[in-house]
């Protein structure tokens, strides 16, 4: 989960909970709201009552929890403080210095933008000013204009889309929140936003399979009907009529572990199965054990056979004198 998700999140279990307790604060009321009723509700929410006065009246315009998410401090996000003639200084001097083949650092465009400023009598701009100023543009014209190579290749689109020669062939799997909040069943306390993860096959389009729950799908290991806890898995799949290549899968061992007590791992095999070493010791130890009996065999026939030509010899020498 991304930082920004997790601020989302936070601020949205936030919300709910001021919006619980300022339901719970007007709930079936008739009368206006007394000072010490709301001085107790703001300091269990941890507000000033003024703050709590303005999101009461927020709150009553609308019913919704998204009116009490918590504002971020400062100016807002993308808010232009500078006067339009530096404004335009900044911007030409971008255009026409930094968006060159020559590729100039970004140290430089910050000297040459406060160069400019100072010849025409303006206060220079921050750096952090002109970096804004820079990732506001469109990142694939500026790799054009600067003809670099690399972020050419990295934001050409790639053309094309998922093909599939027959339903199941390709699923595609996402996760997203739904805009709800589940909250217990007694305690009406919020438990959080679902998610709801859908499987869609590529050649149908249709929606072959889907979970919701208040944890993500990805973070469970989905087991067979009446399995016991510690007890080994497996399990086989077969494929008619494919090989590896149509399959996408490359041969080989893979394991996948997220513990260090026994039964913590999943190991994964495709294609002929690698023995393992102590398998490898077994069957060698076999192997010899049975040229050692096939060698002691073949020795004792060749003494037999050695003894008994020996006899017959002996007899027809006595029986030829």
């Amino acid at each position: 989960m991304s930082d920004e998700t997790a601020r989302e999140e936070r601020d949205w279990e936030e919300a709910c909970r001021r919006e619980d307790a300022i339901r719970v604060l007007l709930n079936g009321r008739t009368s206006t709201l007394t000072a010490k009723e709301v001085e107790e509700v703001a300091v269990e929410l941890g507000l000033s009552r003024a703050t709590l006065y303005r999101m009461i009246r927020l709150y009553r315009a609308g019913r919704t929890v998204s009116s009490l998410l918590p504002r971020s401090v400062g100016r807002p996000k993308k808010s232009r403080s500078l006067t339009p003639e530096r404004e335009a200084l900044i911007a030409e001097t971008i255009r026409r210095f930094y968006l060159n083949p020559e590729k100039p650092t970004f140290s430089r465009l910050v000297q040459e933008v406060r160069l400019r400023c100072l010849e025409a009598g303006l206060a220079p701009a921050n750096w952090r000013t002109i970096k804004s100023r820079v990732e506001d543009l469109d990142v694939r014209a500026v790799a054009l204009r600067r003809k670099d190579g690399p972020a050419i290749k990295g934001t050409k689109a790639t053309p094309g889309h998922y093909v599939a020669a027959r339903p199941l062939a390709v699923v595609q799997i996402d996760h997203t929140r739904v805009d709800a909040v589940v909250v217990d069943e007694e305690t009406r306390e919020p438990i959080g936003r679902p998610w709801i993860t859908l499987a869609i096959d590529v050649f149908t389009r249709m929606v072959s399979g889907d979970f919701v729950g208040v944890a993500r799908i990805d973070s469970f290991l989905a087991v067979p009907a009446g399995y016991v806890s510690d007890s080994p898995l497996s399990d086989t799949s077969t494929y008619g009529g494919q090989t590896f290549a149509t399959l996408g899968a490359t041969p080989g061992r893979y394991e996948l572990t997220w513990g260090t007590g026994a039964n913590q791992n999943f190991t994964l095999i495709i294609g002929t199965v690698v023995p393992e070493p102590s398998t490898w010791a077994m069957m060698v130890l076999g192997f010899a054990g049975l040229g050692f009996a096939g060698y002691r065999q073949r020795r004792a026939l060749s003494i037999r056979q050695g003894r008994g030509e020996g006899g017959e010899g002996g007899e027809g020498g006595e029986g030829f004198g």
